[in-house]
């Protein structure tokens, strides 16, 4: 199911058994599948609910929502030291709101994360998730996706500046040093000023926090024991 197979397509799944087996298993109807998925999910859940997350050591954060109709789950991931992920939880909701971010954030306080130290959170631009994350943790390195910045000023040009402008932010954003790469941005947007302000000011917003990486990996040496993420993971 996971894969994408439905209970009805169920039994295309299955290792051939036998006629006989087939016509007398209860185990495999789309009804009994979708029972034992639900039962297992729902005690997966539990248990990612519950658990104690005191002996994590987390280098980072990533929060984001991801929409189901009209549902939104706001997923909390954390980075170790050694770079394993850590599913740690979500919260259900019909958007992302500053009250249901924080009442995930504050349940992984009490669920043992230590949020008393620097850690670098990932996030879109959800003025919810930044408002919730500085009001749970102590000293928050906040860093905005990329991705998402990049998406929103083409949402703010015409179709046959998309491209062009995508490419620039791009760009500069492999660029050598959070510098240069800021000087790179803040051309770009003195350009679009004269033709398509509302870009520029979607481009501006919050500029700092998508460089935040890329200012620590320029000032920083990757620690010896933490292998450098690839490009993948990032």
């Amino acid at each position: 199911m996971l894969a994408g197979l439905s209970t009805r397509g169920y039994r295309v799944g299955l290792e051939p058994v036998g006629t006989a087996v087939e016509q007398t298993a209860t185990s495999t109807s789309k009804s009994a599948v979708s029972r034992r998925f639900v039962k297992a999910t729902q005690a997966a859940l539990a248990e990612l609910m519950a658990a104690d997350l005191g002996g994590l050591n987390l280098v980072a954060l990533l929060v984001d929502g991801v929409h189901f109709g009209e549902h939104c789950l706001v997923v909390a991931l954390g980075i170790g030291i050694d770079g394993t992920k850590h599913p740690l939880a979500l919260e259900e909701g019909s958007t992302e709101n500053a009250t249901l971010v924080c009442d995930l954030l504050v349940g992984l306080r009490e669920q043992g994360l230590d949020v008393t130290r620097p850690t670098l959170v990932v996030i879109d631009g959800s003025k919810a998730l930044r408002r919730a994350v500085l009001d749970v943790f102590d000293h928050p390195v906040i860093a905005r996706l990329k991705l998402h910045k990049i998406r929103n000023v083409r949402d703010k040009l015409p179709e046959r500046l998309q491209t062009t402008v995508e490419r620039r932010m791009r760009t500069a954003y492999h660029a050598a040093s959070a510098l240069e790469a800021q000087a790179q941005l803040a051309a770009l947007a003195r350009e679009l000023d004269r033709t398509h302000p509302g870009a520029a000011t979607s481009l501006r917003e919050g500029l700092d926090e998508t460089l935040t990486c890329c200012a620590w990996a320029s000032h920083r040496r990757w620690p010896a024991r933490c292998a450098r993420p690839t490009p993948s993971s990032r």
